[in-house]
């Protein structure tokens, strides 16, 4: 059920998403599934979030870091960090996203996934550092990863944001 709402929330179908991860929820509780319910948890805030309702998001989000911590699943933790970004940028707190993708990397790093997750929050967090008008920082995480092996969406957001800081500056 979580990753069928996952899946809904990925194809924009926001009320479905939402019934499938409240189910999931509400599986997992009544399981005692623990792990299950702190990724039922994620999606859902997540969901919450892209229907508006930021304050629940923000509580199930931080309850499901809280079981990942728990149970030392760094996917998990992970999962959760980048969500809850994604809430403060919705909400149009960028400084608060920013926020996000640097607790995420601190837990990556300390959970030991900082190969897998902690590309994914430098990339986030240059975007965030270019919205916030802050280049030299974002070309900074940008020029930081110049030879990694970036999966293609990693790539793709790369290229987005030094093209956006190279038009910004006027070198088209």
């Amino acid at each position: 059920l979580g990753d069928e709402s996952l899946t809904l929330t990925l194809s924009v179908r926001w009320d479905e998403a939402r019934d499938r991860a409240e189910r999931a929820l509400a599986v997992a509780q009544q399981a005692s599934a623990h792990a299950e319910e702190g990724f039922a948890r994620s999606v859902l805030g997540l969901v919450l979030a892209y229907l508006g309702d930021f304050e629940s998001a923000e509580a199930h989000l931080t309850e499901a870091i809280r079981i990942g911590e728990d149970l030392q699943r760094p996917e998990d933790v992970s999962r959760a960090y980048v969500h809850m970004g994604e809430i403060r940028r919705l909400r149009g707190d960028l400084a608060g996203a920013l926020e996000m993708m640097a607790a995420g990397l601190d837990a990556a790093r300390r959970l030991g996934v900082e190969a897998s997750y902690g590309r994914y929050f430098a990339l986030n967090a240059a975007e965030d550092e270019f919205e916030l008008g802050r280049w030299d920082e974002a070309q900074a995480r940008i020029d930081e990863l110049e030879g990694a092996s970036l999966t293609w969406s990693e790539t793709v957001l790369r290229l987005t944001v030094s093209g956006q800081v190279a038009a910004g500056r006027g070198e088209f």
